[in-house]
């Protein structure tokens, strides 16, 4: 079954308005038949007085609003897509991130065994598995998640602090990390044609590090180990995040 089957109707329909009484399958059926077209390139009766009376008003303006349903439908389908594979780490304190070391293996706590979510923009679209593909990092589609489940991997607030009263310190603030396997850009017309089984190359090469992100930003990369039968990094390099931080907050660091 297609990824559009339960994910491009609610997405779409934002983009172009509800149809009278037609459901979600029906509505995007709609944008995207097929319509005559004359020499000119637009549906019969558009463009032409004469063609006007021929297929009369209430028919004209039904063909016409489909016309330009499907000229909005194609411009989305053009829209380059982010897509992530990734999963959320322990949380911790903002204090414990920055402190993190080069050698230092963190966990993820996600069994190696289990799909890996991929996520496309802020929604989490399917679970794969990982395939190399010649040097490149691959995932292959197993399952495509059902519309009602929350996102895997929602967005953190790296600067939401615990306490109200203005005086928190690193120790207080609490985030929670991801485990970046790697990412890709793909046109909408793309990720709708998805199907389970197919294989999608990712920027990432097998053999290069994964990322450790939080609040939009990479904390750290390493390589990618099993502990436990679970995946974890090895930390190989970590990022200036001094450089992020306000300055009172800086001196916590030492």
């Amino acid at each position: 079954m297609r990824a559009a089957a339960r994910w491009s109707a609610r997405c779409m329909a934002t983009h172009t308005g509800p149809t009278n009484g037609a459901g979600k399958g029906d509505h995007v059926s709609a944008m995207t038949t097929e319509l005559p077209a004359t020499p000119n390139g637009m549906p019969p009766g558009i463009g032409s007085g004469l063609e006007r009376q021929e297929i009369g008003a209430g028919q004209y303006g039904a063909m016409a609003a489909r016309y330009m349903a499907r000229e909005r439908w194609d411009a989305c389908l053009d829209i380059v897509t982010h897509l992530t594979v990734t999963v959320q780490m322990p949380s911790m304190s903002l204090q414990s991130l920055v402190g993190i070391k080069v050698g230092a293996v963190l966990e993820a706590q996600w069994p190696a065994t289990h799909d890996i979510p991929l996520i496309v923009e802020d929604i989490f679209l399917a679970s794969v598995e990982m395939e190399p593909v010649g040097d490149k990092l691959g995932v292959r589609i197993n399952s495509f998640n059902e519309p009602s489940r929350p996102a895997a991997t929602p967005r953190t607030d790296a600067g939401a602090a615990t306490k109200g009263d203005g005086n928190c310190t690193l120790e207080d603030i609490e985030v929670t990390p991801s485990l970046c396997f790697g990412r890709t850009n793909l046109p909408m017309r793309d990720v709708l044609g998805f199907c389970v089984g197919d294989i999608i190359v990712l920027d990432r090469l097998v053999a290069s590090p994964v990322t450790i992100e939080a609040g939009g930003r990479t904390v750290a990369q390493g390589d990618l180990v099993l502990v436990d039968g679970g995946y974890a990094v090895r930390i190989t390099g970590v990022s200036e995040l001094r450089l992020h931080l306000p300055e009172e907050h800086s001196a916590f660091l030492g």
